[in-house]
């Protein structure tokens, strides 16, 4: 049963990871595992589970297909029956070494700190299922945790045990049909993890490529599985052309700024702005700009750019939007929040990012800073296993960027006189191409308002050399 658990989760991690979106097929995935781990106990060996690892590092080196977890265990295969004597010349505290430092990662600082940025309840559950587990077992610390969950969200929701469960199994939740492509989904009562079940049947009456809004108005408590679930659905159902809205949740409250984090009803409230929230909302005000600091899950375009293919966009916030009415082109800046790796290697980034619309084609490319990103954060390099591009007629412009991509003649014929000069002359930033767009941004931290004041007026004089 643990083995068939986790290895559903790495699969799901997986598809996550996945730059093509495909999904695995659980059952064919449970019975492959089911099938080798009994041959593996008829010659004494151990249960198979999946790897999450090897799945992850063959993405990030451009694997495309299963093929490659298949070569990987040949080579395995390889080291066993030809190179085993080698292997065996390894002293065993080198091995210790590893063990130890995977096991720290897996239990270190960091990821009770991640627990606990989602929400001081989710690392008291965390905590007590953990403690459980140790001086129980598995089983026993699985279902101890659970318990504490149901407990606190009853306590949270201020309902008795009845009225609990009636909200979760009886909630009167449902889906309608507005015109040909527009649904309205009513979430209603309790939303946690035991409404998976009936909010999966649900959805699964909505065709893919729909519209749909989903109204949480009527919730008492939304738990973070329940959103993880609903983010989930919004990002399947944008990438075969439908919109997903979600609302309803002004009047909640939650412990953290995480945005799929626990939330409770409360009475109507203003949202408060941060102090960097206003500075932004002045500027938008004084320069005529849009300006939304709710979160906006509707991801999908910034998934076209090689940056984030491989790694899951959570969300994005704080969007600025604006034109250069003399050149007609359209800009957004936001936060956007973004995973790399994936399990309990997986960390969560954001950053302030500034998309460029132009009227134009463009060769896809990635420029970055030499030398620097990819020693100080060498995961975000956009384009690894591309063909870098020296411009030996440049070498000042050789020395300050890393430019990447796969249509070298296309790349030098754009990188013109006048577009290197600005390069050289500016403040460096990471910049790619998808072919009609650009993405535009410093540092993996979020932007100051006098960042994002440059960001603007960069971005103004690239396009006036661009259009």
């Amino acid at each position: 049963m643990i083995t068939s658990i986790e290895s559903l989760a790495i699969a799901k991690a997986v598809d996550k990871l996945d730059p093509y979106k495909r999904k695995t097929d659980l059952n064919k995935e449970l019975t492959g595992i089911g099938i080798s781990t009994i041959a593996a106990g008829m010659i004494g060996g151990l249960p198979i589970i999946a790897v999450i690892i090897r799945s992850t590092v063959n993405i990030h080196n451009g694997a495309k297909t299963k093929w490659s977890n298949l070569y990987q265990g040949l080579l395995l295969l390889v080291f066993i029956l030809l190179l085993s004597p080698v292997m065996r010349t390894v002293p065993l505290c080198a091995f210790a070494i590893l063990l130890v430092y995977t096991g720290f990662k897996l239990a270190s600082p960091t990821v009770f700190k991640q627990v606990y940025s989602k929400g001081p309840e989710q690392l008291v559950f965390f905590m007590a299922t953990m403690i459980l587990t140790l001086y129980t077992n598995l089983l026993i610390g699985l279902i101890g945790g659970l318990t504490l969950v149901l407990v606190s969200h009853m306590l949270l929701a201020r309902l008795s045990v009845l009225q609990f469960f009636k909200m979760i199994f009886n909630s009167g939740s449902d889906v309608k049909i507005i015109d040909n492509n527009l649904y309205d989904l009513r979430i209603k009562g309790i939303a946690n993890f035991l409404g998976l079940l009936k909010i999966n049947s649900l959805v699964s009456k909505i065709p893919s490529g729909a519209d749909v809004k989903i109204d949480l108005s009527g919730t008492r408590l939304v738990g973070m599985t329940y959103m993880d679930f609903l983010v989930d659905f919004l990002k399947t159902q944008k990438e075969t052309g439908g919109n997903v809205f979600i609302t309803g949740l002004e009047s909640h409250v939650s412990t953290s700024p995480y945005n799929r984090a626990l939330k409770i009803s409360l009475d109507s409230r203003i949202e408060k702005l941060s102090p960097r929230q206003r500075r932004l909302q002045n500027l938008a005000n004084e320069n005529d700009y849009e300006y939304n600091i709710k979160v906006d899950w509707n991801t999908s375009y910034l998934k076209k750019f090689h940056f984030f293919e491989i790694r899951p966009i959570e969300r994005k916030s704080n969007c600025l939007r604006g034109k250069f009415e003399d050149l007609n082109v359209e800009w957004e800046i936001s936060d956007v929040t973004f995973n790399d790796g994936a399990a309990f290697s997986s960390e969560t980034f954001n950053t302030t990012v500034m998309m460029l619309k132009l009227n134009k084609n463009m060769p896809i490319f990635a420029m970055e800073k030499e030398g620097i990103i990819e020693k100080i954060f060498d995961r975000v390099i956009a384009f690894a296993g591309h063909k870098d591009i020296d411009f030996e007629m440049y070498p000042n412009f050789s020395k300050k960027f890393l430019v990447s991509g796969n249509d070298e003649q296309k790349i030098r014929s754009f990188f013109n006189d006048g577009l290197i000069d600005f390069f050289e002359n500016k403040q460096i930033y990471h910049l790619e191409s998808n072919g009609e767009a650009l993405i535009i941004f410093d540092k993996i931290k979020l932007a100051r308002t006098d960042e994002t004041i440059a960001l603007i007026n960069y971005s103004k004089e690239l396009a006036k050399l661009l259009i």
